[in-house]
């Protein structure tokens, strides 16, 4: 193998891009997130929340949820509760008005009692409060 002095000539764009700002910190992209979220709302696109995030706000964990959906969530007129399926690995998507119908009707069929339908509405509330 040979070495080749053509590809050590600097690079007038590279040069310029290594002497640019850094990146912002993560507590300056909080403004960022802002707007993303406007951003979709503004086109109708609910927040949305992944299974680990779903098993969070129950308390529970990712195989919790798993095992939950595996078993079938009814509404009371007996229809399944489904999250969206997006992706090549068919990841689950689930909104809050997903999440507000399982929590429903677990406390119906006595799997969540009271108090954990509270906290479960209390950590989406958080989830969903704008960064301070």
């Amino acid at each position: 193998m040979t070495h080749n002095p053509t590809f050590l000539t600097r690079v007038p764009a590279v040069d310029a891009l290594a002497s640019a700002a850094p990146c912002p910190p993560v507590e300056a992209t909080t403004g960022i997130d802002a707007r993303l979220e406007d951003l979709l709302a503004a086109h109708a696109c609910p927040s949305t929340y992944s299974t680990a995030e779903v098993a969070s706000f129950f308390g529970k964990t990712d195989q919790w949820v798993y095992w939950l959906l595996r078993e079938g969530v009814r509404r009371a007129d007996g229809s399944l509760i489904e999250p969206e399926r997006v992706g090549k690995g068919r990841r689950r998507r689930f909104t809050r008005a997903v999440i507000e119908e399982i929590a429903v009707a677990l406390y119906l069929r006595g799997t969540l009692d009271r108090d954990g339908l509270r906290r479960l509405v209390a950590n989406l509330d958080a989830a969903e409060r704008p960064a301070a």
